[in-house]
C-alpha cells in the first residue's frame, strides 16, 4: 500500500534559483533511494507537488517538507492511501504558461474534498508544467 499526497505552498520570498537547483538535486537522489515518485511544479510564486510512495518513506518525507523553511503556507489538497502510482518517477516542472501558474495559485482556496475529477485535473495541471 502506498500513500499519495498533494499540496501547494508559497516559496520563501526571493528564493534564489540556486536553492531550487539544490532542492532538485537532493530530491532526485533521496526520492530514488526511497522509492518516491511524483511531480513538483515551481511558478516563482507557488510550489505544487504530488508525491507518492511507501507509507514509511512518505511519512519521513512529509515531515521534512513541513519543516523546510524555504516555503510556507502549506495547503494539503489530498492525502490518501493508494494501491498504485500515478507517476513513474519524480520530476520537476516550470510552467511557461501564466494561466498554469494562476490555476496553481487558485488551488490554495480550494474547499472540500478533492473528488476523482479534481485529482485528475491537478495531475494534468502538473504534467502541463513542462517537466524535465
Amino acid at each position: 500500500m502506498y500513500r499519495r499526497l498533494a499540496y501547494v505552498s508559497r516559496p520563501q520570498e526571493n528564493l534564489p534559483v540556486a536553492q531550487i537547483q539544490r532542492i532538485v538535486a537532493l530530491c532526485r537522489a533521496r526520492n530514488a533511494r526511497d522509492d518516491i515518485t511524483g511531480v513538483l511544479a515551481f511558478t516563482r510564486h507557488d510550489f505544487a507537488q504530488l508525491i507518492e510512495g511507501p507509507r514509511d518513506a512518505m511519512d519521513r518525507l512529509w515531515s521534512r517538507i513541513r519543516a523546510d523553511g524555504r516555503h510556507h503556507d502549506i495547503t494539503v489538497l489530498f492525502d490518501e492511501p493508494a494501491e498504485g502510482r500515478w507517476c513513474g518517477d519524480w520530476r520537476i516542472g516550470f510552467p511557461a504558461d501564466p494561466a498554469i501558474g494562476e490555476s496553481i495559485a487558485a488551488l490554495r482556496s480550494a474547499r472540500g474534498p478533492f473528488d476523482a475529477t479534481a485529482k485528475a485535473n491537478f495531475l494534468r495541471l502538473l504534467n502541463d508544467c513542462d517537466p524535465e
